[in-house]
């Protein structure tokens, strides 16, 4: 599903990295694109399938491009982090958009089609 070339560097388990993993989760190293986005991270389930590919700063904090999946791993919320914070425009599905403040606040909810073809 996901044709994108990973390279484990180091494997973390993210419940004892992340105080805001959760415990049935591995967080990674990485280096692939997806979705035309590029991420350095992959965490898995336990059964080893990616729920969400992002980056983090120096901090740990999340921070740039994330991308987390649901279901089968075609439907996803993707966006912007900023020090922990979503930022900008949100898909939050295939069909909403949310838009979040600086603060990390929702400021508006719409309908679009993510990946309807253009005409």
């Amino acid at each position: 599903m996901f044709q994108s070339r990973i390279i484990l560097i180091s494997v973390l388990i993210a419940a004892t990295m992340n105080a805001n993993a959760q415990s049935d989760t591995t967080e990674f190293a990485c280096d692939t694109t997806v979705f035309g986005h590029h991420y350095t991270l992959c965490i898995t389930d336990q059964t080893g399938h990616p729920v969400e590919f992002g980056n983090r700063n120096d901090e740990g904090q999340r921070h740039g491009s994330w991308c987390e999946l649901r279901g089968d791993g075609t439907d996803r919320a993707q966006g912007e982090y900023k020090n922990d914070k979503r930022i900008g425009t949100w898909w939050a599905s295939r069909h909403e958009i949310w838009k979040y403040n600086r603060k990390g606040e929702i400021i508006s909810k719409g309908k679009a089609c993510r990946d309807c073809p253009t005409f």
